[in-house]
């Protein structure tokens, strides 16, 4: 590995974004109400909203955040959300379908935040595209931009899904 690049010279980021703005539209005519059939999700954000309430609140980072549509549910939560994408034409889509939410392009490895600013952070469906070999990179950056008592998986669950994307990236 350079950097956030395989061996090779292949760029994962630059392909993954340039597959994501290829999709962006299309992407965004999926199901809107998605997370209507989807119980234990919106249990699971339930519990993160809840959280950071009881914590006091601040703004949580929806990194990977697509087209928003978990950003704009989680904002239904009551939450302060921004979103981050390294996919223009994505935050496009999100900007359109939920506009005034605060958006921002970055990656994973390199978020466009400061220190310590998050009081909760989301990685829906997103740490999956990051090769096993930088994912203790992009887990420091989460624990970067998340403020003191913020909440943490528990150790088990980060067990459990570097063994998925591990899997992933066979």
């Amino acid at each position: 590995m350079v950097g956030d690049r395989p061996a090779g010279g292949t760029d994962l980021p630059a392909r993954t974004r340039a597959a994501y703005d290829a999709v962006a539209h299309d992407y965004a005519d999926l199901p809107r109400d998605e997370l209507a059939g989807k119980p234990l999700d919106r249990a699971l954000l339930a519990v993160l909203a809840e959280q950071v309430q009881r914590r006091g609140g601040g703004p949580v980072g929806d990194l990977g955040c697509g087209t928003g549509r978990v950003a704009a549910h989680l904002a239904g939560l009551g939450l302060d959300v921004v979103g981050v994408d390294l996919s223009p034409a994505m935050l496009r889509v999100a900007r359109r379908d939920s506009p005034g939410l605060p958006l921002a392009v970055g990656t994973l490895a390199a978020l466009p935040l400061a220190d310590g600013v998050l009081a909760g952070a989301l990685a829906w469906y997103s740490v999956i595209h990051t090769p096993p070999a930088l994912l203790s990179g992009v887990c420091a950056e989460l624990r970067r931009v998340l403020a003191g008592g913020a909440p943490e998986p528990p150790e088990r669950t980060r067990q459990v899904y570097v063994s998925a994307v591990r899997e992933e990236h066979r």
